[in-house]
């Protein structure tokens, strides 16, 4: 009975020293969960207000959600293919969306009404954003261009290229001078459609600057070593945080949800093996200084890419999300490791914080999205 004891005792001793510093399971973190979608959630985006929540999906559709009371508000159609962003204008009035059907819908974010249909990229549209007065949409994709858009109208204003790869995150900086941009060869959950990617240059593993009033690219931010997937910039706009990797070689293993997977859409599924593991580098987020164009901190831990990350409003904290299935919250200025929330079964495709910083919200490839409370984690 005293060895039984003693080997439960070591038992827990050991799974406690194996946690991360500042580890904070699931179960002490409430979070709600939305479930109407049914395919892959690849986008999250709370309106300015903090009352609404939007979300793209393989389902092709875009869904409005009542923050408060957790309840589906409306359900946009209109795309003929994988929704992959949203993005709401800086007024809320306006809702951005980007699609594998090549096109950007704009629609009313109080009514849901289609207002307008823009064809501006020759392949799928990966990333869209508002600047931080309205006057521009930006969007991005597999025809490695950015293209700028009168946030209010629509018409076109100009293209911005140079790239030789997918561009798979663009964004304006909180005073909307600066847009920045990555990208890489493949990014998991996303389809081009083109077969040939052409050799390396020095847009793999690196941000671009370019300048918003005269479409000019002024500065590369260098250090990563591998595909930047997704992109943030502090709220002071002090910093620009990018997060990537190389996706683990591993069998991705599709499963059986539910009914609601329906009309041949492939379901959400997880990984079940990691051959070749140990040639691979996981997910890293690097963050630099704008000023100084120096990488100041990198934050490692997670075990394989990087698909999102978020600032919190006041800048103190950072939230990415992998194909790893977890999500981490980060001290943005020591880089220390504050929590990780383990609930989805899928890649954390989007991330994004409520505008008083009290909830997280993450959409995952296994059709779910998550709204963490963060006023109940105790992290560090």
């Amino acid at each position: 009975m005293q060895k039984k004891v003693l080997l439960i005792l070591i038992s827990i001793v050991v799974s406690n020293l194996c946690l991360p510093n500042g580890f904070a399971e699931d179960s002490t973190v409430h979070s709600s969960i939305l479930e109407e979608h049914t395919n892959r959630v690849t986008s999250v985006a709370f309106s300015p207000d903090g009352q609404t929540l939007a979300s793209g999906s393989w389902d092709k559709t875009i869904r409005l959600w009542d923050v408060h009371t957790r309840t589906l508000k409306a359900t946009l159609e209109g795309h003929t293919d994988y929704v992959y962003c949203v993005a709401f204008s800086p007024d809320g009035k306006t809702l951005a969306s980007g699609s594998e059907d090549y096109s950007i819908h704009l629609w009313d974010a109080h009514t849901g009404k289609d207002l307008n249909t823009l064809w501006r990229h020759v392949g799928g549209v990966y990333s869209v954003t508002f600047s931080p007065d309205g006057t521009l949409l930006a969007s991005a994709g597999e025809d490695k261009t950015i293209q700028l858009s009168d946030g209010r109208t629509g018409a076109l204003k100009t293209a911005l290229e140079g790239y030789k790869h997918y561009i798979y995150s663009v964004t304006f900086s909180p005073h909307g001078r600066t847009l920045a941009s990555g990208g890489g060869l493949l990014r998991l959950g996303f389809r081009p459609t083109s077969q040939t990617v052409q050799g390396a240059t020095g847009d793999i593993g690196s941000i671009w600057l370019w300048i918003a009033t005269t479409r000019k690219h002024f500065a590369t931010l260098e250090g990563h070593t591998n595909d930047v997937y997704a992109i943030a910039f502090s709220p002071d706009g002090t910093r620009v945080a990018g997060g990537g990797g190389q996706r683990l070689t591993g069998h991705f293993k599709s499963v059986e949800r539910d009914s609601r997977v329906s009309g041949g859409q492939r379901a959400a599924g997880r990984f079940t093996s990691l051959e070749g593991a140990p040639r691979s580098t996981g997910g890293d987020i690097w963050l630099w200084n704008l000023t100084t164009r120096k990488i100041e901190v990198i934050l490692r831990g997670h075990l394989n890419a990087v698909y999102s990350i978020a600032f919190s409003p006041d800048g103190k904290t950072l939230a990415s999300g992998s194909a790893d299935e977890t999500i981490r919250l980060w001290n943005a200025v020591t880089g220390q490791h504050k929590a990780t929330f383990r609930s989805h079964s899928g890649v954390i495709a989007s991330l994004a914080f409520s505008p008083d910083g009290q909830i997280l919200a993450s959409g995952s490839f296994d059709g779910t999205i998550r709204l963490w409370e963060l006023s109940s984690a105790p992290v560090k």
